[in-house]
């Protein structure tokens, strides 16, 4: 019939009551064969247990060939229907063939689980399930071919009209996730399985033995050979080893003495045949490589602001690979770790960077390893003072008294001490107050005291005038590692600055 011309409208409710009783109340599933013209089958959706039917539409008016009334003796509830070519049976869920004949079904047997289907000319099954898509020859109880498409949504599944591939409707896991039109290949070939197993560490240089298993649910050809590919350090893409042959019970062995170390990954390839796709698995050998000798100098050190440092690291004997990064991690979360340097190491296995020392550093060396030697990383941290100076102002003279000079201040003036150091967000500058008594320093209370310095790493203090001739202070700014609101340089202690108070 052709519904969009209107002449040949759909015409509802023909569904055959004769031997059905009331017919179908749920909504129905439809599904034809192309090599069985004009038989229809249909099963009823929606209930715990639903009643099918068979039916020959080729006169144009429905024939009841066989009914099932839904009492829970062929199913608890339809999801899919499918005709079988070749024979007089329905798939039900993927799972369940039900036989007709004399106008009712009985079941023929069926395959281990599956939630839906489609079945092709030849009839070859394609099945969804759970996670995975199978195909099986008919009647068959052991699957032919195994899809893994890592999800647990397969809405729909279609033969393609020569059998030669499928289309399925594959979802993703996520939830309100959309679908992906998916091709598989290669339905009627059986995929074999495939096993490699190597010792999880071994010596480089000393023989190893590596074994696995090939297996197949349709049998495999006489005199099977495996290809063997063995990728190191000294061949990334790969090195060609001889190939193995796969004895009468699917086991296989092999020998190999790695000549580098590191991770050796050992891959195995069966090419397939005429019955059997192509299969291949690796496994991995932690292989031992020596240990080098590699240093850093310079740790722990400190130096004046701004000081260029020289650091040098020595290499000790290696394989091939003779390159070291030099690498600098200032302080301060404002500054990332930054390659200063990489190359060869010299003749005599150093290699140098000068680092600009304004903030303490971690200078890193790295050797990334060879075939026959670890990678190795040594570290090692310069501390850097910051640059202070402070400034007297509002004295009358400057005079020594004994061998020590002091800034004279009348006793009713207030000394002003600016302080400059090198600036960092959040940086404070400490401040100590010291008076003389009695031959000694005594530090005054509230001594020492913190004081924050402004974006141009300037902070102004004012100290009060003592009101009394003859006292002798002095005081000193510093900036103390972490007290000083950050850790970026080391402590740096100020010099002090000397008062004298007089009439």
């Amino acid at each position: 019939m052709d519904p969009a011309s209107g002449t040949d409208p759909v015409s509802l409710g023909q569904f055959p009551t004769e031997g059905t009783s009331v017919g179908i109340w749920g909504q129905a599933l439809l599904d034809t064969d192309p090599t069985q013209p004009g038989i229809l089958a249909v099963a009823e959706t929606g209930l715990s247990t639903d009643s099918m039917a068979v039916l020959d539409v080729s006169s144009g008016k429905p024939a009841l060939i066989a009914w099932h009334n839904g009492d829970y003796s062929l199913n608890d509830g339809i999801g899919d229907i499918d005709l079988v070519p070749g024979g007089k049976q329905v798939l039900v869920n993927g799972r369940d063939r039900d036989a007709y004949a004399d106008g009712a079904f009985k079941a023929a047997g069926s395959y281990p689980g599956g939630q839906s289907a489609d079945i092709a000319s030849n009839g070859l099954v394609a099945q969804v399930n759970g996670g995975k898509i199978l195909t099986y020859r008919p009647d068959a109880t052991v699957p032919l071919r195994t899809y893994d498409e890592g999800t647990s949504r397969t809405a729909d599944l279609a033969w393609a009209p020569d059998d030669s591939r499928i289309f399925a409707l594959v979802g993703t896991d996520a939830q309100n996730a959309g679908y992906t039109l998916k091709v598989l290949t290669g339905p009627a070939l059986n995929n074999p399985t495939l096993t490699v197993n190597a010792p999880a560490s071994a010596t480089r240089a000393k023989q190893l033995t590596v074994t696995g298993r090939l297996t197949a649910t349709v049998p495999l050809p006489a005199g099977v050979k495996l290809q063997v590919t063995r990728v190191d350090l000294d061949s990334p893409s790969g090195k060609a080893l001889p190939a193995v042959a796969v004895r009468t019970d699917g086991t296989y062995s092999f020998s190999d003495t790695p000549p580098a170390g590191g991770t050796v990954t050992y891959k195995v390839t069966y090419a397939g045949d005429a019955a059997h796709s192509a299969v291949t698995a690796t496994d991995k050998v932690d292989v031992s490589r020596a240990s080098t000798t590699l240093s850093l100098n310079n740790n722990g050190k400190v130096y004046s602001y701004g000081a260029d440092v020289r650091f040098t690291a020595h290499l000790g004997t290696t394989y091939r690979n003779r390159t070291v990064e030099l690498w600098a991690n200032p302080y301060g979360g404002d500054r990332p770790n930054k390659l200063l340097k990489s190359g060869n190491v010299d003749s005599h296995g150093n290699i140098s960077v000068t680092v600009d020392m304004t903030r303490d550093t971690d200078v890193t060396a790295v050797f990334k390893g060879d075939a026959r030697y670890k990678p190795k990383t040594v570290r090692s941290t310069g501390y850097a003072k910051v640059k202070t100076s402070t400034a007297v102002t509002r004295y009358y003279k400057k005079a020594k008294i004994g061998s020590t000079t002091y800034y004279w201040f009348h006793k009713n003036t207030d000394p002003l001490l600016t302080t400059t150091m090198t600036y960092y967000p959040g940086r404070e500058q400490r401040m100590d107050l010291q008076v003389y008594y009695d031959g000694k320093w005594y530090t005054v209370d509230g001594s020492p005291e913190y004081f924050k310095l402004g974006s141009n790493g300037k902070s102004a203090v004012t100290l009060g005038a003592p009101g009394t001739a003859g006292i002798k202070a002095r005081t000193r700014s510093s900036y103390i590692n972490n007290s000083s609101g950050d850790n970026v340089n080391t402590t740096t202690y100020g010099s002090w600055k000397y008062l004298y108070f007089s009439n």
